[in-house]
């Protein structure tokens, strides 16, 4: 039962990436179906939660209760009851895929899955490409508004379909470690659609975190003098930095020629930062109400602002561009500090399983090598990107890193008995 679970849920965001009429209703059934088979997994076999798992839920408990107060509490309430919905359903198939993974063939079935969907979402990003842009005819200026013929064309959004893509394909990396010629050529097909996508915060995140991993395990392994003394000096070295591009862009240049410059570099997006900022300080406690981004947005913006305004103040979906500031702007601190309980729940998690992956076996200990670099990827896009794991619970970014982190929660409820971590038993 927990393969044919497994299964449902891996169909439902297939279903999900291609543009197929009904595609997202269909998706949502299959969904159902396996919360199903892994909620009765839970209550009519002997698998078991453990004290990770309680733990966990514990907080996506808070974390639901926090955003649902915070939308009853806002100014704009239209979206409330679907929010609450979307948010409760995403739980639940999290925690129904948690009880599913306990299970070994189900983890390796749930790896290979994600070899077909980031082929599959891969596939279509190329064939769309070579469809509407002719690639041997057409200039370098229509090849980077395939993102955008596309959207028109089509209504796929590749800014979310690409970063799922590569989520999925990291996941799908421990089935693979096994040749270096099956992981080069996966890895050449990913990057050619990620390329192709025009993403470039998927791009730019996909490149930046395994540097940034690298040196994160990098300082772990030091001796903890010798590591707080270079975090308090790298601390140090950035307020300074800061204090001095506070000085000269303030009193040597025109300050806010420099923000404008900015919003021109950003696309807009630094405008969107500022007005989600103020946003906040304006309903600190429980915000504006989930979807409210765009409610009179152009009274937040930046007084400089003149940069596409059209284009920013049209915007149909993308939010602020910042998960974090959206949560801040929309739900406030009742719903962003339950959020940030999540994420540095699952980055402890991630990096602990990593520091132990001899305890692993198979499969498990491939997977425990590249959830670092999974949870990497989505920290950093929530800083430039909506969704992720403190999203609207509607897109195939955000079931990704659901599940993601459902397999993440599960391999490290598995960590064995001993000096390693007692209290989760």
């Amino acid at each position: 039962m927990s393969v044919l679970g497994t299964i449902f849920f891996l169909v439902a965001l297939i279903v999900l990436s291609v543009p197929i009429p009904y595609g997202s209703l269909v998706a949502r059934g299959l969904m159902g179906i396996g919360v199903f088979v892994g909620l009765g997994q839970l209550f009519f076999s002997e698998v078991g939660l453990r004290r990770t798992d309680i733990q966990f839920i514990f907080i996506l408990g808070i974390y639901l209760a926090g955003s649902l107060i915070s939308s009853l509490l806002a100014v704009n309430q239209d979206k409330v009851f679907i929010d609450f919905i979307r948010q409760t359903f995403i739980i639940f198939s999290l925690i129904s895929l948690m009880i599913l993974l306990k299970s070994a063939k189900a983890r390796k079935l749930f790896i290979y899955g994600n070899i077909i969907i980031s082929l599959a979402i891969a596939s279509i990003i190329i064939i769309c490409f070579i469809i509407l842009v002719e690639p041997l005819k057409a200039s370098l200026s229509e090849m980077r508004n395939f993102k955008f013929l596309l959207a028109n064309s089509y209504n796929i959004h590749l800014n979310p379909l690409s970063f799922a893509m590569v989520l999925s394909f990291v996941l799908a990396l421990p089935a693979l470690l096994y040749s270096k010629l099956l992981v080069i050529g996966f890895s050449i097909i990913i990057v050619s659609a990620l390329l192709l996508s025009g993403s470039r915060t998927s791009i730019f995140v996909f490149f930046l975190t395994p540097l940034l991993v690298l040196l994160t395990l990098k300082l772990k392994q030091l001796k903890w003098p010798l590591r707080w003394i270079l975090m308090f000096f790298t601390i140090l070295v950035t307020i300074l930095v800061y204090m001095w591009m506070d000085t000269y862009f303030f009193y040597i240049l025109d300050y806010n020629y420099f923000l404008h410059t900015f919003s021109q570099v950003s696309t807009g997006r630094v405008d969107l930062w500022i007005g989600a900022f103020c946003k906040f300080m304006e309903r600190p406690l429980a915000g504006w109400g989930t979807g409210s981004w765009d409610i009179d947005l152009f009274y937040y913006l930046p007084y400089y602002y003149d940069y596409t305004k059209e284009s920013i103040l049209n915007l149909q979906s993308g939010a602020f561009h910042s998960a974090y500031l959206t949560l801040l702007a929309e739900k406030g601190l009742l719903g962003f500090m339950p959020g940030l309980m999540i994420l540095l729940f699952i980055i402890q998690k991630c990096f602990f399983i990593h520091k132990y992956s001899l305890h692993f076996l198979g499969m498990d200990k491939h997977i425990s090598l590249v959830l670092p670099y999974w949870i990497t990827l989505i920290v950093l896009r929530g800083f430039c990107e909506q969704g992720g794991l403190i999203g609207y619970a509607n897109a195939q970014v955000d079931f990704i890193s659901f599940w993601g982190t459902a397999l993440i929660v599960t391999l490290y409820s598995y960590l064995p008995r001993g000096k390693i971590y007692e209290k989760n038993y």
